[in-house]
């Protein structure tokens, strides 16, 4: 049970006093929605005016660490891994997606395009504020 604290609870059950801590962290939602309503967790969050934000927060800080890594001098071992020049044994079943993968995906960049790029600090930064935070122009 993941709310159970030791001094408000006998034996691992639920208090009210554990439940209520929980509610502080449930956004309250402006939409009413049956529970019984077939509807997506998509819609309701369109419905309600929410964007969901902890994605693009995720890719501005992998964005970013790719950015600091890639721009030292020189060879090192953090620059190795992120490349994925690194000789390892591969693993059976599905490949993982690599982190260049995702960085090529969100860029719509080559490997040495983005390394170039980072070179430039402001000029990384700038770029990575508008794949995170793009304009929508109107057509």
């Amino acid at each position: 049970m993941p709310f159970v604290h030791s001094k408000t609870c006998h034996k691992g059950l639920l208090c009210s006093r554990t439940i209520r801590w929980a509610y502080h962290f449930v956004p309250i939602l402006p939409v009413q929605v049956s529970w019984t309503a077939k509807k997506t967790n998509e819609w309701v969050l369109n419905k309600a005016g929410i964007k969901r934000e902890l994605l693009d927060t995720n890719k501005a800080r992998k964005l970013a660490f790719y950015g600091h890594i890639m721009s030292k001098k020189g060879s090192c071992l953090k620059k190795d891994i992120m490349q994925g020049t690194m000789p390892d044994a591969r693993r059976r079943g599905r490949p993982r997606t690599a982190k260049m993968d995702n960085i090529k995906t969100w860029t719509g960049l080559s490997v040495e395009e983005s390394i170039r790029m980072t070179e430039d600090r402001d000029k990384w930064r700038k770029f990575v504020h508008s794949v995170v935070n793009p304009r929508i122009e109107d057509s």
